[in-house]
């Protein structure tokens, strides 16, 4: 116990041993917004330690992205020839592809946090964090890798089909245009669910993806919202950064990871459990 917690202690707070009001039986359920603000007022420290010790984890992958946008830069590789292109190619795929080894086991180790986070259980910060991380490093690793493989070829076609269809004003490359960002958002959708059914069940990767893909669906327009909170998240820090770089820096690395992963995570929680609750009942009355 911290001098801290005992110097609060004298002065009445937390102390567990003292009575309290307590709840009243017939006190009617809160609302879930009330509920998850008080979560993450509770848990507002252990969020700031988390979120910094996920951007550690990524850090790889954020100086490699640095060096591959300055390696990518018109002049910054003398010549023009096909070697050079050819050489540049080859060390955009390779270093980007490297930090995936951390970035999908580290998002699945988060997610177990906020999980327990979203249920109010406890969780020990970094050996829950490696026990998961570890358990569930090769679908983690999977689900990277097509991440990684999915944003390269449909955000090269839909910069090319956008070329084309400016250019030629073809109907039909402005529908695949469409159809493609269509496509990714589904995709980026799939991702609320991809690693809370991870940890949550025993999938195969193929059962992964088909689950992930029917909550995106079935809750099409809560899943839309949520994504747009998200979204809001990302604008906040951006517009922080564009303020004061530092400030933008010092946010990201604080809380923006972890608030948008609590939100997503008490969010699908609760359809899991809901899914749940009513595959249960309807085992029950076949029985």
């Amino acid at each position: 116990m911290s001098v801290f917690t005992k110097f609060f202690e004298l002065l009445g707070f937390y102390n567990y041993n003292k009575d309290g009001p307590g709840v009243p039986k017939e006190a009617p359920p809160k609302h879930p917004a009330v509920v998850f603000f008080e979560i993450y007022a509770r848990k507002f420290w252990q969020l700031v330690t988390i979120n910094l010790m996920f951007t550690a984890f990524n850090l790889p992958a954020v100086i490699l992205a640095f060096l591959v946008s300055l390696f990518y830069l018109p002049g910054f590789v003398e010549g023009q020839g096909e070697i050079d292109l050819s050489i540049r190619f080859a060390f955009i795929v390779f270093f980007t592809a490297l930090p995936l080894i951390t970035i999908g086991p580290a998002q699945a180790g988060l997610t177990f946090l906020f999980r327990n986070y979203a249920r109010e259980e406890h969780a020990f910060i970094w050996s829950d964090f490696k026990e998961q991380a570890l358990k569930n490093f090769k679908q983690a690793l999977a689900v990277s890798l097509l991440d990684w493989v999915i944003v390269t070829v449909i955000g090269f076609d839909i910069i090319a089909y956008s070329d084309i269809a400016a250019k030629s004003s073809s109907l039909f490359f402005s529908v695949a245009v469409g159809v493609l960002i269509g496509a990714f958002g589904i995709y980026v959708i799939m991702h609320l669910y991809m690693y809370p059914l991870m940890i949550n069940y025993r999938l195969s990767f193929s059962q992964l993806f088909k689950n992930a893909f029917y909550f995106a669906g079935l809750k099409l327009l809560p899943n839309l919202f949520i994504l747009a909170v998200d979204i809001v998240c990302v604008l906040i820090t951006a517009a922080a950064f564009v303020a004061h770089p530092l400030v933008g820096i010092a946010l990201y690395c604080a809380l923006t990871v972890s608030t948008i992963t609590l939100i997503n995570n008490f969010y699908v929680n609760r359809v899991l459990k809901e899914f749940t609750d009513r595959a249960s009942g309807a085992d029950e009355q076949k029985g």
